[in-house]
Order: C-alpha cells, then sequence, then structure tokens
C-alpha cells in the first residue's frame, strides 16, 4: 500500500458577488465543513458522482479534535466470469476500490493518498471529492475549492533554469483563513474589499521572451500560492528550442509520508507534516498550540 499522500488546502468561497439570505444563516462558513463532519459522524458515509461515476466518502477514524482520517472510494465496473452448466458466464459487478483520505478542519489541509490503480490522474481524486462536499452545502450558496500546495524552491529552479521567459501567470484565492501574513494578503484583502472577487489573477508576457521577473517583487505571491492559496504558470523555452511550454505549480505538488495499517495512523506523524506546511507562511502554531487545537480524542 502507497505511503505516499498529495498535500493540499480548501478554501470556502461564496457562490454569489452579493451576500444571499441563505448565507445569512451562517455565522462562520468554516462552520459549514465542521457540521458535514458532524453529519458524518451519525450517518457513516456521504454518498456522490462526479462524470457518471459514483463516489462514496467514509469516516474511518475522528484522530483528534477536528482531524479526521476518511476512506474516499471510487465505482469501479468489473466483470465476473463464472464457470456455467455449458460455457463461462459473466455477470457485470460494480467495486468500490479506495484510498485514504486526510481532513484537517483546523488548518484547512488535506492529504489525498497517492494510488494510481484507482486514481491514474489524481485531480480525479480531488475533483470528486471536491463535488461530493459541495453537494452538501451548496444549499448555503457556498463552494469549496481545492488547490495543491507545492513546493516554492520549484518555482525559483525553473525559472533559474530557463533561458527564455515568455509568460507569468499568478491565480490567487482571496484571503480566507491565513491569519497574519505575508505581504501578499494585504494586497489580496485590498483588492477583495473593492470587488468582492473570490480570486485575483495576475498575468505578464512578453513576446519575445525577454520577460524579467524580479524575486523581491512577486517572492511574497509564490510564498503564499504554495501554501495553497493558487497556482502559477511559467511559459518558457529551454535552452536550444524555441518552442514555449507551461510549467505549472500544479506539476510540483507537496507529498508526505504517513503509515497507514489496518485503518490506523501516526497521529504525532500527521501533525508534525501539517505544521512545517504551516510554516511555509509563517502562521505556525508551535507544538503547545498544535497540541491544543487537536486534543486527541480518548474515545
Amino acid at each position: 500500500m502507497s505511503n505516499n499522500f498529495y498535500a493540499y488546502r480548501y478554501f470556502i468561497v461564496p457562490t454569489e458577488q452579493q451576500m444571499t439570505m441563505n448565507q445569512l444563516f451562517i455565522s462562520d462558513k468554516r462552520e459549514l465543513l465542521v457540521n458535514f463532519f458532524e453529519l458524518l459522524k451519525t450517518q457513516k458515509k456521504a454518498e456522490g458522482s462526479y462524470w457518471s461515476k459514483n463516489y462514496i466518502l467514509y469516516l474511518t477514524k475522528e484522530l483528534a479534535n477536528g482531524l479526521f482520517l476518511c476512506k474516499f472510494a471510487k465505482q469501479k465496473n468489473i466483470t465476473i466470469y463464472e464457470p456455467g452448466s455449458s460455457d463461462i458466464e459473466d455477470t457485470p459487478e460494480n467495486t468500490y476500490p479506495f484510498i485514504y483520505i486526510v481532513v484537517d478542519l483546523n488548518s484547512q489541509i488535506l492529504f489525498f493518498q497517492e494510488k494510481q490503480s484507482i486514481f491514474p490522474n489524481r485531480a480525479t481524486s480531488k475533483n470528486s471529492f471536491c463535488q461530493l462536499i459541495n453537494s452538501f452545502i451548496e444549499d448555503y450558496d457556498y463552494l469549496v475549492t481545492i488547490d495543491e500546495i507545492t513546493y516554492e524552491q520549484n518555482f525559483w529552479k525553473e525559472l533559474d533554469s530557463h533561458e527564455s521567459i515568455y509568460e507569468l501567470e499568478l491565480t490567487m484565492k482571496s484571503p480566507n483563513l491565513f491569519g497574519s501574513l505575508v505581504e501578499a494578503e494585504e494586497l489580496l484583502k485590498e483588492i477583495n474589499k473593492t470587488y468582492n472577487n473570490t480570486e485575483t489573477t495576475l498575468k505578464v508576457k512578453n513576446d519575445k521572451g525577454k520577460l524579467r521577473v524580479v524575486r523581491d517583487k512577486i517572492q511574497s505571491f509564490i510564498k503564499y500560492i504554495s501554501a495553497g492559496g493558487g497556482k502559477w504558470v511559467l511559459g518558457v523555452t529551454g535552452k536550444g528550442s524555441k518552442r514555449v511550454v507551461k510549467i505549472k505549480s500544479t506539476h510540483s505538488v507537496r507529498t508526505v509520508q504517513l503509515h497507514v495499517i489496518d485503518d490506523n495512523l501516526d497521529l504525532q506523524l500527521v501533525i508534525n507534516e501539517i505544521t512545517v506546511i504551516d510554516e511555509i507562511i509563517k502562521n505556525v502554531n508551535d507544538g503547545t498550540t498544535r497540541g491544543k487545537n487537536h486534543d486527541e480524542n480518548q474515545n
């Protein structure tokens, strides 16, 4: 079984530009996910569909306060071949192979198990999970969006290793749960106050490949994005090549190693990995605070 997990951060965003009646009943939009998992504790599973496939989310275990281990199963159509009285008989059946997902409601961080036999394209696991959650909260005029947590240094490595830069595109979620922080957030807050937008995209191009990217000017944006706050795209050419290729932050998703055995995993290891990711944007809970947020479930 794979111990490799991809790291994501989710955001809860309004579906309408103006406040709706449904939203007036929600004092804190973060409670939408809290309520969903409270319901999941009782009902044990939630079902949904995505691109004509059925998916089931099972609450396997509450590891700590607001921290859950889940199974996420995908419908798979198979054919069973069995000996009949005069020939082999085929019987269609459904099976539900699954991956593990760790959900932390405190930091809005998600860990998705890598299992290519079930999800050859990891975006499918993210999108189908997102669709399932949204089917339960969309009546309140909010939606969950999920972005990859990436390696900040990969952006600078790509920037330094290519001869010509044609395009830089930064897409950032409006501030949500990051707290006090990097310079990028202050600008995004000002834009959000003016436009009530849920995303901001900055795009610059130079048709001759001479785009000048100054590290000091965009470093806070890259930090923000790498923590799950959006995406970046670089349009570049390599040495001796004239073809422009686009390198994306989604190609370098941060991974963590978690060992799940018989539905059990090391709680402290999970908390450590979450804390490491929180440090990316200097919004870190120290060991004492993290322990307070995640009171271990004694049941």
